[in-house]
């Protein structure tokens, strides 16, 4: 990565096209010249230089073959950005405080769009009924909602979308597509949630921390995501995202993966302390009991594969992992480097002994 400074003071020619200065494959700035007007970054282009276009007044159009896309993080002269077909997530903070762009084009291929990714982008939001969208996106919406029709032509929910909303009935349209993880995070006035038949994606857990949730319906027809003794799982990879209460997932072999499914889950169901997961679970991932406080001990199976991020992240009391396997195969599990905090003391028992990892708190 070339950052900001890299070359200061030294002899650097850059070649122009278009308006747009080039190192090699790096779009490194413009020419003054074209202030206001419209430029093309080119294809083969693969970074996009910090801050190179902070001061740029026009629109850009943004090439294929990116690899990352920048940030344009208060940019506040930027008017229109062209986004390319291909890319399948809009960044986090992407265009936040972009405060004069007016226009974004957001490609069919997006599934997913992170939180503030527009934040105070007051001229480029559309608000309806006290929803905030850009092109057919639900971005945002007024905390004091307690009943949300969304658009009929809406295609996702961002991130964050009705973060801490005072919602308790959502009607979600036939023809959304996406679901943005933590799309309704912490909204406890929520009680159920139908899934259409159209959506093909969901990024994760729409319902972090949403307490009072005790039914997920999905509609019939869709072949991505059924519910199966009140579980939300995505059909192809046997995941599951949602659900009340881990005691009761199925035995039978018809889940294989936890993914931020029962985050928060001790503030629903402090009576957990101990917990065995099925014999199937070979993929523990991202957050999937992320602040579960009262757990204390866990039972995994021998065959576990992968442990993700953050996957037990906050859960203070856990001080035992039983593992089904040998150390050597423990060993071999695949980890996020922050699966769990650095300084928790954690006693994992295998069959063939015993391994203690962290120190105590």
């Amino acid at each position: 990565m070339i950052s900001d400074g890299t070359f200061l003071g030294c002899p650097i020619s850059y070649e122009s096209e278009g308006g747009v200065l080039y190192l090699g494959n790096y779009a490194m700035g413009y020419e003054t010249s074209w202030q206001n007007s419209n430029l093309v970054i080119r294809e083969g282009t693969t970074t996009v230089s910090s801050n190179a276009f902070s001061t740029f007044s026009g629109s850009i159009q943004l090439p294929s073959t990116l690899v990352g896309l920048p940030s344009f993080s208060n940019h506040q002269y930027l008017q229109r950005v062209i986004l390319p077909e291909g890319i399948e997530s809009i960044p986090r903070n992407m265009f936040r405080g972009c405060s004069n762009l007016v226009e974004v084009t957001i490609p069919t291929s997006v599934k997913s769009i992170g939180y503030f990714a527009f934040n105070g982008c007051n001229q480029l939001l559309q608000i309806e009924n006290g929803v905030s969208y850009v092109g057919k996106w639900a971005i945002s919406a007024d905390a004091t909602l307690t009943s949300v029709t969304l658009r009929a032509d809406t295609v996702g929910i961002a991130e964050f979308c009705f973060w801490r909303s005072a919602i308790t009935s959502i009607d979600l349209p036939e023809g959304l597509r996406y679901i943005s993880e933590i799309a309704f995070m912490s909204c406890t006035g929520l009680t159920e949630l139908t899934i259409p038949a159209s959506v093909e994606y969901i990024g994760g857990n729409p319902l972090h921390y949403c307490s009072n949730v005790s039914r997920v319906v999905v509609a019939d027809g869709n072949t991505a995501y059924h519910v199966a003794n009140g579980f939300l799982i995505e059909t192809a990879t046997k995941t599951v995202l949602w659900g009340l209460d881990p005691r009761e997932l199925p035995t039978d072999g018809s889940v294989t993966a936890i993914k931020e499914a029962f985050a928060g889950m001790s503030y629903r169901l402090p009576e957990i302390t101990e917990l065995v997961l099925p014999e199937s679970i070979v993929r523990i991932d991202t957050e999937a009991f992320c602040d579960a406080t009262a757990l204390v001990r866990i039972t995994l199976s021998g065959d576990l594969e992968y442990i993700g991020l953050n996957v037990f992240y906050g859960c203070e009391a856990l001080t035992d992992i039983d593992f089904g396997g040998t150390m050597a195969e423990w060993e071999a599990v695949e980890k996020s480097e922050h699966w769990i905090q650095n300084y928790h003391k954690l006693t994992i028992h295998c069959t063939d002994g015993d391994i203690v990892i962290g120190t105590s708190n």
